[in-house]
């Protein structure tokens, strides 16, 4: 089922409508409602179909074969108006503001259509004032940012028209794909297929101005501010009101070019005409003047020629040109240490964004910034030096913790242990220990920091381990955290599982041999710790379960010890010292299978002509309840074939 979350949020659908239907508003309305019924559209081909469609925010016009125009409102897609042309349009282009369309017929006639205002309902639907028509037109471009400019292409003219004024054509062969900042950007894309070489932009792009944005430069070059700005105020445009503030900036003309800036809502310069008021000397308003336009050297310059080094340095570190700021800084004198500290671990910054990582270890070095120190050392897996920054840091540092972090994941447990150690924070230590499997450290943490809830984090962790069934690592993990006998424990488990998998005696026999290793290590840790006389003492003192785990541990591998033993001797032909040891491993008849046991038993003796022993070992092994009627028939049929031959008696003793 959907998530609560989103349970409120509304299914948006998508809808289609076939271009003779007429969308009805209250349908409409339910587009984002679960509830809304599905109108199939129409399946039929329409009789005039869609040849062109335009859009802008608000507003999609859809042209037809017949020459109508539908207009549509975004984004309920309501039909608001039909305007009928005598020709079918191919192209539409609608203005910024959605106020007029221009289109071009099949026959290369651009004409323009005022678009129906919400807002003024006296202005009749469709009319096309002023109206526009030309000739031979194939592309149109209305601008981004004036609803009244609009760039054409007659042949290999371009006009630019305001409202339905043209200015001076422009020779030019480009497709128009942008119109914006009184800046026309054009493709040559014919040269482009004609050639078939890479697109080169200085080469297929073209950047074309119009007449407004060039008349505007060329006043302000030759005749001066005040034309230009009457020029301006005649043809506004937030770029020519810009040209003019930079202009008045450059001569010093604060009061029209906080005029100008205002006009264009450029809030960054009328910030700076402000400070400039309140700038005495003319050389540091040129200076700031510089530095708005980008000009850094030349404020730098200027700065310096006034003997204003605290300026040049500001500029600079606003710039983030650290390194220019350091030579700004040895210039002269009346510069700190920490200003100094400062620029290096900036530097120091700038290599470890391009990671040049040794680089930047040199200046965190000068900086003495020891948190940028050891990323750089931890980029270069220069860990001995990483942990020598333990040593700069004070106690209860938060910087303590990162470099703990950082070693534990280099697995340097120790290290990361007396950083968080530092910082007085026991918890983190002793988690790095467990997450880094050194179980022995992290009992001695919590013992000597008075933890007692690592046994139960310890218990966990290993409940866990046996749940996945990565019994290895449970075992490891009780060895080292001390705990010899519950390894012991689950050793014994693992030899049982091999056991019953009839696994390999050798196996089985190292399993228990290193869980009685274990059971006596424990032994032993406990003759330390109680100082206790002897080993008698020790197993007095533990609990009776305990006690007869150890010696039951002994039993078993002494037991697959006796049956690899007697098999060896067998093959290597100690016949009667096979039998010997097979006779003891009577003792063992609760840790190995009964029928294995008088099995070799049976043939050791057999081999050693001790007919004897061999009878009462085949009269075991025809009364073991286990095994099946088939199995004792065969074990019965053996002995008569043998003893039918030879009297089942003992020939090297009489005592067995």
């Amino acid at each position: 089922g959907a998530s609560t979350l989103h349970a409120n949020l509304k299914i948006k659908r998508d809808r289609k409508y076939h271009i003779d239907d007429t969308p009805a508003l209250e349908v409409l309305n339910d587009l984002d409602s679960k509830t809304a019924n599905e109108i199939p559209p129409k399946v039929d081909p329409s009789q005039d179909p869609i040849c062109c469609v335009a859009s802008s925010e608000n507003l999609l016009l859809i042209g037809r074969e017949s020459g109508l125009i539908h207009e549509y409102t975004l984004p309920h897609l309501v039909l608001r108006n039909r305007h009928y042309l005598q020709a079918r349009s191919y192209k539409l282009a609608i203005n910024c503001n959605s106020t007029r369309a221009a289109m071009i017929d099949c026959n290369g006639v651009l004409t323009t259509l005022t678009l129906r205002d919400d807002t003024s309902e006296s202005e009749p639907a469709g009319s096309s004032t002023p109206h526009i028509e030309r000739k031979d037109v194939w592309a149109i471009c209305w601008a981004r940012d004036n609803p009244q400019l609009l760039a054409i292409m007659e042949k290999t003219r371009m006009y630019i028209l305001r409202g339905a004024d043209p200015e001076e054509p422009i020779t030019c062969s480009g497709y128009i794909c942008n119109f914006e900042e009184l800046e026309i950007t054009g493709v040559l894309l014919d040269d482009i297929v004609k050639v078939g070489a890479t697109p080169n932009v200085k080469e297929h792009l073209l950047q074309l101005r119009v007449k407004s944005l060039r008349d505007t430069e060329d006043l302000l070059a030759h005749v001066g501010i005040a034309e230009a700005k009457q020029f301006i105020e005649d043809n506004a445009h937030p770029r020519l009101w810009r040209l003019l503030a930079e202009a008045s900036l450059k001569k010093l003309d604060l009061e029209t070019a906080e005029a100008a800036f205002v006009r264009c809502s450029n809030y960054p310069g009328i910030q700076l005409i402000k400070r400039l008021k309140t700038i005495q000397l003319e050389a540091l308003q040129r200076a700031e003047i510089c530095a708005f336009f980008g000009e850094f050297d030349e404020a730098e310059k200027l700065y310096m020629d006034v003997d204003r080094r605290d300026c040049a340095i500001r500029l600079r570190q606003t710039l983030c040109d650290w390194f220019r700021t350091v030579q700004l800084y040895r210039l002269g004198p009346g510069i700190s240490d920490q200003q100094m500290e400062n620029a290096w671990r900036e530097i120091g910054h700038h290599y470890m964004s391009m990671r040049a990582w040794d680089s930047a270890k040199e200046y965190y070095e000068k900086a003495h910034h020891t948190e940028g120190l050891m990323d750089a050392l931890y980029a270069l897996e220069q860990y001995d030096e990483l942990v020598g920054c333990m040593h700069r840091l004070p106690e209860k540092s938060p910087q303590l913790a990162k470099l703990g972090q950082q070693l534990a994941t280099v697995g340097m447990c120790e290290q990361s242990v007396a950083a968080y150690l530092k910082l007085g924070d026991v918890k983190s230590a002793v988690s790095t220990c467990i997450s880094l499997r050194q179980w022995g450290l992290a009992v001695e943490l919590a013992q000597k920091y008075r933890m007692p809830q690592i046994n139960t984090l310890l218990s966990k962790h290993a409940a866990q381990l046996l749940q996945e069934g990565k019994l290895p690592e449970a075992i490891e993990l009780q060895r080292k955290a001390g705990r010899y006998l519950d390894a012991a424990r689950l050793l014994v488990k693992m030899a049982e599982a091999e056991a019953e998998k009839r696994s390999d005696y050798v196996r089985i026999k190292q399993l228990y041999v290193l869980s009685g290793l274990l059971a006596e290590e424990h032994v032993e840790k406990q003759l330390t710790v109680q100082a206790a006389g002897s080993r008698a003492v020790v197993l007095s003192q533990l609990s009776p379960e305990d006690v007869v785990l150890i010696e039951q541990i002994w039993h078993h591998a002494e037991a697959y010890h006796y049956m690899l033993l007697a098999q060896r001797q067998l093959r290597t032909g100690l016949l009667h010292s096979a039998v010997v040891t097979a006779l003891r491993l009577r003792d063992y008849e609760d840790v190995l299978e009964v029928e294995s046991l008088y099995a070799l038993l049976a043939l050791a003796s057999c081999a050693d002509r001790s007919f004897g022993t061999c009878s009462k070992a085949f009269i075991k092994l025809e009364s073991i309840e286990t095994i099946s009627e088939a199995r004792r028939q065969q074990y019965e049929e053996l002995a008569i074939e043998i003893f039918s031959r030879y009297e089942p008696q003992d020939g090297k003793m009489k005592h067995i």
